[in-house]
C-alpha cells in the first residue's frame, strides 16, 4: 500500500493542458498558475510575459533541456539519420522559422559554462541571437514553503483543476 499524503506539488503549470480535470480525491494540490515551465524558472508567469512582450520570438534552453537532449537542436541528428541532410536542414528551418533569440535561463543553481557553451555553439549554428538571461528558483520555493497565493492554482480534496483556474486573478483557496 503506497504512504498517504496530505499535499502533492507538481512542478509544472497548465502545460498544454495535462493538468485540466486532474481530480484531488484524498489530497490537496497545488500546481504553479504558469503556462508552462519556462515562467517556473524564470519566477513568475509575470516575468514570462517580461520576456515574450521583450522578445517573441525565443526560444530558451535550462540545463535539465540540455541534459535530456529535449529540444529540436538534440534531435537534429536523428533527423538527418531519418530523412537525409537536405530534409532535415529544412525541418530545421521550418521549426525555428519565428525564432531570433536562444536564451540560456540562468538560476544560479549550477554551473552555468558547460551549458553556456552548448547554447552559444548551438546559437550560432542555427543563426539565432545568443543571450543569457536571469531566472530565479522563487516560484519553487513558494511552492515547497507557501505561501500558495495567487501565484498557484490550489485543488482541495474532491475539487478538479479547470482551464479557467489558470486564467483567472488570485488565488482559488478557500
Amino acid at each position: 500500500m503506497a504512504p498517504e499524503a496530505d499535499t502533492i506539488l507538481l512542478g509544472y503549470g497548465l502545460c498544454s493542458q495535462a493538468v485540466v480535470d486532474l481530480r484531488a480525491n484524498d489530497c490537496t494540490l497545488v500546481v504553479p498558475k504558469v503556462d508552462d515551465c519556462i515562467a517556473i524558472f524564470l519566477g513568475s508567469g509575470a516575468a514570462y510575459q517580461e520576456q515574450f512582450g521583450a522578445e517573441p520570438g525565443t526560444y530558451y534552453l535550462t540545463k535539465g533541456w540540455i541534459e535530456a537532449g529535449d529540444s529540436p537542436f538534440a534531435e537534429y541528428d536523428s533527423l538527418v539519420e531519418r530523412y537525409g541532410e537536405e530534409r532535415a536542414q529544412w525541418l530545421m528551418g521550418q521549426m525555428l522559422k519565428n525564432y531570433t533569440r536562444l536564451a540560456l535561463i540562468n538560476t544560479g543553481q549550477y554551473e552555468l559554462e558547460r551549458y553556456r557553451a552548448y547554447a552559444r555553439c548551438t546559437a550560432e549554428r542555427w543563426g539565432l541571437r545568443y543571450e543569457e538571461i536571469p531566472g530565479t528558483d522563487a516560484l519553487i520555493l513558494r511552492m515547497l514553503y507557501g505561501p500558495w497565493d495567487g501565484d498557484f492554482v490550489v485543488a482541495r480534496p474532491g475539487e478538479a483543476i479547470s482551464y479557467l483556474d489558470f486564467r483567472t486573478t488570485g488565488s482559488r483557496i478557500r
